[in-house]
């Protein structure tokens, strides 16, 4: 029940003496006071009524402009999330055109840098076959080292266009890989090769070791098998002045992997560095650089090529007493039984 204002109290307070006269009149059978007490009556409850009208407009009057203030303020706030959308929408396009220009852009890089990498390797294929031609014929030992050296020149120079064709299909995402049945022995065989003649100029001892429970045949990219091998032949010899650069081959048949480890004694890398040097055009330090030579692609490219056949590159390393480079392959091999397995073999390696 709602409480009475206190106006309407008042005039109550007023009507009140009237009543107790109308009921003292009612005793002594005459009502003089009855027809004032319903006109104060009616007047008070008139007044009240006003009263509360007055109040409720005032409430209502409130509640209006509230309302309106909130309309006011939705309103404002609807402009501002709407301003704030279309510049996000704008921020959007802009960013989804530079991205499309930045694509575009490496796109052209990429087919510049195949385009412009096979226009070099053409040439360069005929200069070396004709450098080894030439070597064949009679010469003078003056004549025959400058052939050499030319040779070496170009093969160097062959092989770091190759790093920058793959470095170019890996970036547009077009390098394809095989995965074809391959010996293992020939595999390395080949890639240990070359770098006999180069170990015995610098005094290394040379050597690669695979174990007899290695499959004879596993399936794989041969060509990038090599390649990755070639690379850490290179390196190891590059940073070895005296030791030895050996490569042992390995089955582990609990996690089906066929592991190709090269280990020298060269200058090691801090573990602070040893993450670095799969990063592309980055070496273990800068001086190593302008010392060796290099791109610092060609871990990276390992690296890469490595993870693509659903292997891994690792290194184990500690400064100044050499590096072991690990690469793993899963295979799917028949492997002899562990309870026929022998000592490893030593492959034969032969200097020429």
């Amino acid at each position: 029940m709602l409480p009475l204002p206190q106006s309407v109290g008042v005039h109550l307070a007023a009507v009140l003496p009237l009543v107790h006269c109308c009921q003292a009149g009612s005793a002594s059978s005459s009502a003089p006071a009855y027809p004032q007490f319903i006109a104060a009556l009616g007047g008070a409850i008139a007044l009240g009524a006003l009263i509360l009208l007055r109040r409720w407009r005032g409430s209502f009057r409130r509640l209006e402009q509230q309302r309106n203030q909130l309309a006011v303020a939705i309103m404002l706030h609807t402009r501002e999330v709407r301003r704030e959308k279309q510049i996000v929408e704008q921020q959007k396009q802009q960013i989804e055109e530079l991205l499309k220009q930045a694509q575009a852009s490496n796109r052209a890089k990429d087919e510049f840098l195949a385009n412009i990498s096979h226009e070099i390797r053409t040439p360069l294929h005929g200069m070396i076959g004709m450098t080894e031609l030439t070597l064949l014929t009679e010469l003078t030992p003056e004549q025959r080292e400058y052939l050499q050296i030319a040779e070496a020149s170009a093969n160097s120079l062959l092989a770091l266009v190759n790093e920058i064709l793959d470095f170019s299909k890996m970036e547009a995402g077009e390098l394809a890989l095989e995965c074809l049945p391959f010996s293992v022995r020939e595999c390395v065989e080949a890639a240990a090769a070359s770098f006999a003649v180069a170990a015995r100029t610098k005094g290394l001892e040379f050597g690669i070791q695979v174990a007899s429970e290695v499959p004879a045949v596993i399936p794989g990219d041969s060509q990038r098998v090599g390649q990755i091998l070639i690379n850490l032949f290179s390196n190891a010899l590059k940073f070895t002045e005296r030791g030895s650069v050996h490569l042992d081959v390995e089955y582990n048949l609990t996690d089906d992997t066929v592991r190709f480890t090269v280990r020298d004694t060269g200058i090691g890398i801090p573990a602070n560095r040893q993450d670095a040097i799969f990063e592309r055009f980055r070496q273990a330090d800068g001086s190593t650089t302008r010392k060796y030579g290099g791109t610092g692609l060609g871990l990276s490219i390992s690296a890469s090529l490595a993870k693509q056949m659903g292997g891994e590159l690792t290194v184990e390393s500690e400064a100044g007493r050499g590096s072991a480079f690990t690469l793993r392959l899963p295979v799917t091999p028949r492997p002899t039984s562990p309870d026929t397995l022998t000592t490893p073999e030593l492959l034969p390696v032969v200097f020429q």
